[in-house]
């Protein structure tokens, strides 16, 4: 079965410009059944392009038609390496107005393009690399409630963020972490600061452990770079496949 890779864009007021994005599902996503799960990708051309992400979901979804063919991603594209950093750093100059675009528009933009589906949505999750799974535990942690799955390759996560895990995190979340034992010591090139991204995942782990969340988690002996993310994410598009929320059901989209 082939997937539908469909652009758009739409004016996003908050963020004072035009917004792409992508929808990537089977072809038959719109026309199979009520029920329908939500992946809400960040960095979403770096996926497409760096992690083939149209070419390994359609190999899973020919591998397991069932498992697959009632999930739709929907790919976020950032932008610059410099408006990436500003909207997905919980310091960026507009990182708190990204986090309201993506509830406050990005949403509502996605339900309407699937009103007239009637689909019902049984997970909401978000995927993200580096900064992006650090933005997507941000969306996370800003409306809890909203989001069933979170799935992080190497978040470059700094204390501050943890703590807020430790206080906030749902034990109703399920969430997928991977990172690499070589990713210490990683210099980021537009803040030029030196992360410790494999001391400050094990302390993540550590969080969520203490938060009773649905926690599955992976050290490999990678370092931070496209092609561990790359490899990984059959594993991870399997788990949200795969891992059942423990919630009811989502309502209308």
């Amino acid at each position: 079965m082939d997937v539908a890779l469909e652009e758009c864009a739409f004016h996003s007021t908050i963020l004072n410009r035009e917004q792409k994005v992508i929808f990537l599902h089977s072809e038959y996503f719109k026309s199979k059944g009520d029920d329908c799960s939500l992946l809400f990708v960040q960095d979403g051309e770096d996926y497409l392009q760096l992690g083939n992400l149209k070419e390994q979901f359609t190999e899973l979804l020919n591998q397991n038609i069932s498992q697959f063919e009632n999930i739709a991603m929907i790919l976020i594209p950032p932008g610059t390496s410099h408006e990436r950093y500003q909207f997905y750093h919980p310091e960026g100059k507009h990182h708190i107005d990204y986090l309201l675009f993506f509830h406050q528009e990005l949403l509502p933009f996605v339900e309407n393009n699937f009103t007239h589906q009637r689909k019902h949505i049984t997970k909401m999750g978000l995927l993200g690399d580096s900064l992006g799974a650090t933005v997507g535990l941000a969306l996370g942690l800003q409306q809890p409630s909203q989001w069933t799955h979170l799935l992080l390759q190497s978040t470059a996560i700094e204390e501050p963020l943890i703590q807020k895990i430790k206080e906030k995190a749902r034990t109703n979340w399920n969430v997928y972490q991977v990172y690499g034992v070589h990713e210490d010591g990683f210099q980021s090139q537009i803040s030029g600061k030196t992360l410790d991204i494999t001391t400050n995942n094990r302390k993540l782990a550590n969080a969520f452990q203490q938060a009773e969340t649905n926690l599955t988690y992976y050290e490999e002996d990678e370092s931070h770079l496209w092609s561990f993310w790359k490899d990984d994410l059959k594993r991870a598009l399997t788990y949200f496949a795969q891992q059942e929320n423990k919630s009811e059901k989502r309502g209308i989209l």
